[in-house]
Formats: structure tokens, sequence, C-alpha cells
């Protein structure tokens, strides 16, 4: 009997740290069941444009101090606790938006497939939660782009 192959769609955003804790999660399921599972990225923007996060707060600041308490608790249930919300809170710039991470995440997947668009999006999001860099910042999605992450 042919055992049938699972898909699993997995819709994220570069700025969800609940995304981060759950990728190494089905890593290694997919590593567990090699050629039985097939992992599907899709983008989904939590805050596509500039001011999405003050819409979604009222504030750049209240957005902040939510969001890392989301990542605190996200933490808390990330195997490896890589989330280091006490290191952003330092930070002066302000909380990204979804689009410049998404796209390098869309780029890379032009250039190697889905495989690589999972690269660029684990690359992304260690450089904001773990480092805590402006993902923003072209410089740091080309430092993502050339594996220094």
């Amino acid at each position: 009997m042919e055992q049938s192959k699972i898909i699993i769609e997995f819709f994220h955003d570069v700025l969800c740290a609940w995304c981060y804790a759950l990728s190494p999660r089905i890593e290694k399921l997919t590593e567990e069941y090699p050629g039985r599972i097939e992992l599907i990225h899709r983008s989904f923007a939590l805050a596509p444009k500039p001011e999405g996060i003050e819409n979604i707060f009222g504030s750049k600041e209240e957005g902040k101090t939510q969001i890392l308490e989301h990542w605190r608790a996200a933490n808390k249930n990330d195997d490896e606790h890589r989330m280091n919300a006490e290191l952003m809170a330092q930070r002066s710039f302000n909380y990204p938006n979804s689009t410049p991470g998404l796209l390098a995440c869309k780029a890379a997947e032009a250039q190697g497939g889905n495989a690589m668009h999972h690269k660029m999006f684990n690359r992304i999001q260690k450089s904001q939660m773990t480092d805590c860099y402006d993902i923003n910042d072209f410089e740091v999605l080309k430092m993502c782009w050339r594996n220094r992450y």
C-alpha cells in the first residue's frame, strides 16, 4: 500500500514570533519523514505598509511594546528560546513592516525555489528576533541573502 504525501502550507510573516518558534518544528518533521511531507511556504503580511504597526496598535511605541510581549510569550514555546525581546526593546529603529522581508523571501524563492524561500525566511527571522537588526534595512537583507545569518 502506497502512503500518501502530506502537504503542509506554512503561511507566515517574517514579523511573526510564533512562526519563528514553529519553523524548526516543521523542519524536524520533514527530516523525520523524508519524501512524505511537502512543505510549501506562503507569505502572509501582517503589517504590509510602513504605517501598519501604528494602524494596528495606535502608535509605533505601543506597537513595539505589544509585539515584544508577543515575543516573550512565543519565546516560552520556542524549543531553543531564541527571541531576544530585551535587546529589541533597546533598539531605536521603528519596528519593521512585513513587505521588505517578505519580498526578500519571494526573491529567494524565484532564485532557488521553495527551499531557498525557507532558508531566507529563517535567516531574516533570526536577524530580527535573535540578533535584533532592522529587517527593513536593505543592507541587513543583503547580509541575510549572503548567508551571514
